[in-house]
């Protein structure tokens, strides 16, 4: 997770893909590491089986004028 803060101060946005991990039992501290893109994956074993997959974005990384929204 050190490479997300060395990414942020030379400018870059930061993808974490963390589809690898598994809902419930893994923990990812976004609030402390601060991603501007997250992919995930959620899956759905129940009785209808069913994968979702999504992309969460910072709104701050879709400004581009340097200003907070």
């Amino acid at each position: 997770m050190h490479w997300i803060s060395e990414a942020h101060r030379n400018s870059w946005h930061v993808l974490l893909d963390a589809t690898g991990l598994v809902f419930g039992k893994d923990r990812l501290a976004l609030a402390l590491h601060r991603p501007d893109f997250v992919l995930c994956t959620l899956d759905n074993t129940h009785d209808k089986p069913s994968k979702i997959t999504c992309l969460l974005v910072r709104r701050k990384s879709f400004d581009t004028m340097g200003t907070s929204a």
